[in-house]
């Protein structure tokens, strides 16, 4: 894994500074967001920036060990991430952090998004067996194949995930990947699991079936690393 590598999941189921010192966040929302940590991005460029000065403006996940740095989803918000705020946030990102995992929502349009591909090592589409999700896929492929060398070369060597929603969705899963293989690198199926779809997952509680899926997906999904 290179420092700094980029994963930009496109999710058609459904980014971590002039920080100042950490006291000096006091007037910081108690639920920070990226905004927050744009506004500080120049210090964490800094040699006297730290990396301790992050926890004020991500989200640490303890049991998944992993920051998240959220989008600022509240009604009253009405600025739209740009372009250069997409590379600020990435150069922060990519300091600290060895894997940097982007997720790109549902729209393939504006500037944000060819920001975000530019600075991408590797896609993953994250489906499920839902009629209407796969075909989000297909759109975000056809996007990237029309936006440059680059963008192409990322869709053709794109991994699918396709999470089964029903028991009874193994034989849809495997049409679905048929859909996709002639089109990606690899296509991972990941089984029914009554606790993929129950809320909060937690690792420890995933049937063995769903690890071991999981697991394989990651390795793909690493291999052009």
């Amino acid at each position: 894994m290179t420092p700094g590598s980029s994963t930009t999941t496109l999710d058609d189921a459904t980014q971590p500074s002039e920080a100042t010192p950490r006291s000096a966040d006091c007037n910081q929302r108690p639920d920070p967001v990226q905004l927050d940590l744009l506004t500080h991005a120049d210090h964490f460029l800094t040699a006297e920036a730290k990396a301790a000065e992050l926890a004020a403006f991500v989200h640490h996940q303890t049991q998944d060990a992993y920051d998240v740095l959220r989008s600022d989803e509240s009604p009253s918000n009405t600025h739209e991430i740009t372009g250069a705020e997409v590379d600020a946030l990435h150069r922060v990102a990519e300091k600290y952090y060895r894997l940097v995992i982007m997720d790109s929502g549902n729209s393939t349009r504006g500037e944000n998004w060819a920001h975000m591909i530019a600075h991408t090592n590797q896609i993953v589409i994250a489906t499920t067996t839902e009629s209407d999700k796969a075909q989000g896929g297909v759109n975000a492929l056809k996007a990237l194949h029309s936006g440059g060398a680059h963008a192409a070369d990322l869709a053709r060597n794109a991994v699918v995930v396709i999470s089964e929603l029903l028991p009874s969705h193994s034989t849809k899963a495997h049409a679905i990947a048929q859909e996709y293989a002639p089109f990606v690198r690899e296509v991972a199926i990941v089984p029914f699991d009554p606790h993929m779809v129950q809320g909060r997952i937690h690792h420890r509680q995933l049937r063995p079936a769903t690890r071991r899926a999981w697991l394989r997906a990651a390795a793909v999904v690493s291999q052009s690393f």
